[in-house]
């Protein structure tokens, strides 16, 4: 249903016209800028069974551009319903969510409505209040939001929240939320997020104390500005905050006459409105700028008014619409609105004896919904509806956002151009004519395009090929190019709202050319080179004559820059770029420092690139190779091994060889006479450095280990690091010597000169005639083994190569092992060695060789019968200082000295068997064995076996005691053992043989000495001896 009023500029007048028919027309007095005609519209069709609106106002809103209506709809069960209709009545009320809260906020265009359910905020259907989730956690942790509002452009949300915030999940006796934000127990913070619920939440303000609450929380539509207000005891305050986590307070108002709980803020952000609230303290209008400037009072006086209460402002703040309140006496509530400088006073419904509260402006300030239960159509309404009074109807032009595309620059004849295509649309209730479009940029350039005419919801694509020459030469070559495209930009064409004429878009374009790749053949950067010596170096730089621009431009192309230590080279620009070549070890500054020159590269086309620097580093020749060179020259080489080059010295070290020994007295044995330890040596080394910083030294070379008479041949090793260091040049950083002798070699020496005392026994009776036959044709061997792993180090130390203190030792295993039988009764055995060792010290002082220690011992045993004597030598060395001996005691004269003895009887521990062996087996005979067994084996021809062996019979006495047996083998097993003798005299060297009839015959050795004499070797020992024999029979 519908009412039409035809405003006519009547002056100050009032005529009301009623004409029974389908509808009643007014003619109230309107501002001369709003000539047209305005029509009412019923929206709501209530029966009785729901109300709309709230006394904190915001459950009615209609849309910036007048052609929507949002409103909460309470029924009878107390649960309020969003819908969303048609400002024109037309269609049906489109259901938007059950149950939510009594404020809404909506866009501009009325296609997008806020709202809170649940706690929760929405847009349309989507929540997007900020929250994190756990699957561990129960509930998410939220910002639960309290007043909200949403920007005309629907790009923003704002909403205040107390809530806690930046929450991760933690375990204590179970899964919670730990919060690290808190604003505290009564404070509230402001937040603004995408209104597509994407990205995170930004805190607005500093924590704010609420003391009843903030609200209302208002913003432009942008999205830019936040204004709310605080009341704070019994005074208000209003705030207005751009972000930045902070606000800025704009006014306070002392006492409660003031009623900023009911205030307005422009679309445009520029303009706040607020009135009175108590009864009696006047009746007047303030309005101020956000940033608190231009504060003026109107007094507008409609009748019945006792407080002012804003509900709306128009977008540039010259229209406000507010109600009247009401009296003690007449419950009367009226929609009114003024323009800002007082003038214009004008009811909503011009017959003021119908109420009418809750009301919200469009933008243009022609179209205002409101609640009424007055019969306003003359349909016999008495039930609360929501109505709108439309304006008239006129365009809304807008521009659609656009982009700028820096692929589709071109660069032809000196000039940048950038086309742009941008869509201009009406989407307002009426048609446009002789439209006006502005294009301009921010170097002052604009051009005007004309659309002839444009039918509503109707859009025109313009075309401009716009010069960013002039932005680019003022910026050499970069510049942010903007452009804003406006459509009406001098506002002659009447809409429903101005703010969304323009649309602006902005690019960065840098045209300048671009250094791609500094590409030498060997590295530039964090490298090293050495002076002298030649390194062609060829360096291509690639280049985008084009910068940011598609395509890489057109000949002829421009000039690349080479600038070295501030000598300056051009080369003509290729496609690619271009190339100069610099010799790394010539053209170069050489220095000790690092990053000792400095090469400057840039390219210059229509504009000039930014230069790219790289500071090479040339250093010296090293101070230790030179002190080298003058002591025996080494080989020093570079080999390119793009894209490095390698730098190798091949050097001898010590520069004085290396040399550690000392010639003990020629009397010691093996060893004495000759050089002992390091023999001349000097070691092969090649230090590496690559240009990158990494180094190696590596160390090889032969050495030698002198052992008496005999050289035993060694490897040098090692390794170490070189590398390049600021301050330094190539440094040889640390390196390794090693010394490594590892071999066996045997030595031969008489007897007697082991062990010079066994040159007596030579005389003695009985066996010395033996002994001296021993002594002539024994030759005793020595076997001397090394173990030489000594690690020494050097370094480059002040300009020289010096060993860094240290000393390592190298050991000698000396073994000397001899047995022999000289005669059937006389055994000769020589044992002993020991560890000599030496110690070399680095760096000499005065010499190598540190210490040298000799500790050798020899021994030798004889044997004759069952009598034995032992002689034993030590030999002491020490350098620095001498050697000395010392000999043990043995026989030196006589046959009877006491130093011959009895061979103890100490063998019947595990030691001595007799053992038979055969190719894979071995069989134990006799355990233990008599300490001098003398075994003797004879076979038969058809296997029998016969053996014969001296047994210790342990009933008879010392020197009495040895007794002959025999065991043989059958073929399959030994016999066990058969006495051939059983008495007290002594019996030694059994022989076995088979005489031709197979029978087994035995001899041995015996000696009569007379009963209870204990033998000795001697005389009459010697002349009490016989040889016996028997025969077996088999």
């Amino acid at each position: 249903m519908k009412s039409k009023v035809q405003f006519a500029n009547l002056g100050r007048g009032l005529v009301l016209v009623l004409i029974l028919a389908a509808f009643m027309v007014f003619e109230p007095v309107l501002p001369t800028a709003a000539q047209g005609t305005a029509t009412y519209y019923q929206i709501t069709n209530n029966t009785g069974d729901f109300s709309y609106g709230n006394t904190e106002n915001g459950s009615i809103r209609i849309s910036g551009n007048g052609q929507r209506v949002a409103f909460v709809s309470s029924s009878s069960t107390a649960r309020r319903d969003l819908y969303v209709a048609n400002s024109d009545g037309s269609g049906t009320p489109e259901l938007i969510r059950e149950d939510v809260s009594d404020y809404v906020a909506f866009n501009y265009a009325g296609d997008h409505v806020l709202y809170k359910h649940s706690g929760h905020l929405y847009l349309d259907q989507t929540d997007i209040t900020p929250c994190v989730t756990d699957p561990r956690i129960a509930e998410p942790a939220c910002l639960e939001p309290g007043a909200f509002t949403l920007s005309g452009n629907s790009e923003y949300a704002f909403f205040t929240s107390d809530s806690n915030w930046n929450c991760v999940p933690v375990y204590d006796c179970g899964w919670h939320w730990q919060c690290t934000f808190h604003p505290g127990f009564v404070n509230s913070l402001v937040w603004r997020v995408s209104a597509d619920g994407t990205g995170s939440p930004e805190q607005w303000t500093s924590p704010i104390e609420e003391n009843g609450g903030i609200y209302p929380l208002l913003t432009d539509v942008e999205g830019k500005l936040a204004v709310f207000r605080r009341p704070i005891d019994n005074d208000e305050e209003l705030y207005a905050s751009r972000g930045g986590q902070a606000q800025t307070l704009i006014v306070r108002e002392e006492g409660t006459k003031y009623n900023l709980k009911y205030m307005a803020l422009s679309a445009d952000g520029n303009w706040i409105a607020y009135g009175t609230q108590v009864y009696g303290q006047g009746r007047h209008l303030h309005i101020l700028r956000s940033d608190g400037s231009e504060h003026t009072t109107i007094h507008p006086s409609p009748p019945n008014t006792n407080m002012h209460v804003v509900q709306g402002i128009s977008e540039d703040g010259s229209r406000i619409l507010f109600n009247n309140g009401w009296s003690s006496t007449q419950n009367t509530h009226n929609e009114w609105l003024v323009n800002r400088d007082g003038s214009d006073l004008t009811p909503v419904l011009s017959n003021t004896d119908l109420k009418n509260q809750y009301g919200s402006l469009s933008y243009d300030g022609q179209s205002v919904a409101f609640l009424s239960n007055e019969d306003i159509l003359g349909n016999g309404n008495t039930y609360d509806q929501i109505f709108v009074l439309k304006g008239p109807a006129n365009p809304d032009l807008s521009v659609d956002a656009f982009t700028l595309d820096l692929a589709a620059v071109t660069h032809s004849g000196g000039k940048y151009i950038l086309p742009v295509d941008v869509t201009v649309r009406n989407t307002g209730e009426n048609a446009a004519a002789d439209i006006k479009v502005r294009f301009s940029d921010n170097g002052g350039w604009s051009e005007t395009q004309t659309i002839d005419h444009l039918a509503a919801d109707a859009g025109k694509v313009l075309h401009l090929d716009w010069d960013i020459t002039n932005l680019l030469n003022a910026g050499k070559g970069k510049a942010a190019v903007k452009l804003a495209v406006a459509a009406d930009p001098d506002n002659v064409i009447v809409e429903a709202g101005e703010l969304n004429n323009t649309a602006k878009s902005s690019l960065e374009v840098d045209a300048r050319p671009r250094i791609l790749q500094v590409k030498p053949r060997f590295r530039l950067d964090s490298a090293y080179f050495l002076n002298n010596q030649s390194v062609s170096n060829p360096i291509k730089v690639l280049v985008d004559w084009n910068g940011d621009l598609t395509g890489n431009g057109d000949a002829p192309y421009g000039d690349v820059y080479f600038d070295l230590n501030g000598a300056q080279v051009s080369k003509a620009g290729q496609s690619w770029g271009a190339q100069h070549t610099y010799d790394m070890g010539d053209d170069f500054n050489a220095a000790f420092s690092c990053a000792n020159n400095t090469l400057r590269v840039w390219a210059v086309g229509d504009f000039e690139s930014l230069e790219t620097t790289i500071q090479p580093t040339v250093f010296p020749f090293p101070g230790w190779v030179d002190w080298l060179e003058t002591l025996h020259p080494g080989e020093f080489s570079t080999e390119e091994q793009a894209p490095l080059v390698e730098y190798t010295y091949a050097f001898k070290y010590p520069e004085e060889p290396f040399e550690a020994n000392w010639t003990p007295p020629g009397w010691v044995p093996y060893l004495g006479g000759h050089e002992l330890g390091i023999l001349e040596t000097q070691s092969e080394a090649d230090a590496a450095g690559k240009s990158d910083g990494a180094g190696s030294v590596g160390v090889s070379g032969q050495t030698g280990l002198g052992l008496g008479a005999a050289d035993v041949d060694g490897n040098l090793s090692g390794r170490g690091n070189a590398r390049f260091i600021c301050g330094e040049s190539l440094d040889l950083t640390s390196a390794e010597l090693n010394f490594g002798i590892h071999a066996t070699i045997e030595q031969e020496a008489g007897l007697a000169d082991v062990v010079p005392a066994v040159r007596a026994a030579e005389s003695w009776p009985v066996v010395g005639r033996a002994i001296r036959w021993v002594n002539k044709s024994t030759q005793v061997k020595a076997s001397l083994t090394p173990g030489i792993d000594i690690a020494t180090q050097f370094e480059a130390r002040n300009d020289e190569l010096q060993f860094i203190n240290g000393e390592g030792t190298g050991s000698i295993d000396a073994c000397v092992e001899l047995s022999t039988e000289a005669c059937a009764d006389l055994n000769a055995s020589v044992y002993g060695g020991g560890t000599p060792y030496f110690t070399i010290q680095v760096p000499k002082n005065p010499d190598y060789l540190k210490e040298v220690g000799i500790d050798l011992y020899y021994g030798a045993t004889f044997q004759a019968w069952e009598f034995e004597t032992e002689y034993e030598r030590k030999v002491n060395c020490h350098y620095p200082g001498g050697c000395s001996e010392v000999e043990s005691s043995g026989l030196m004269a006589m046959a009877n000295d006491a130093d011959w003895h009895l061979i103890p009887r100490n063998y019947a521990a595990p030691g001595p068997m007799v053992r038979a062996a055969a190719t894979t087996t071995e069989t134990v005979l006799v355990s233990p064995s008599y300490a001098r067994p003398e075994p003797s084996l004879t076979a038969r021809a058809d296997g029998f076996r016969l053996l014969a062996y001296v047994h210790d019979d342990a009933s008879d006495p010392d020197g009495r005691h040895t007794e002959i047996r025999i065991l043989t083998w059958d073929g399959s097993a030994w016999s066990s053992p058969t006495d051939l003798t059983d008495d007290q005299q002594p019996d030694f060297a059994p022989a076995v043989a088979f005489d031709g009839g197979g029978n087994g015959l035995v001899i041995w050795e015996r000696s009569t000495l007379a009963t209870g004499i204990t033998p000795t070797l001697n005389i009459t020992f010697a002349q009490r001896l016989e040889i016996v024999a028997r025969t077996r029979v088999s």
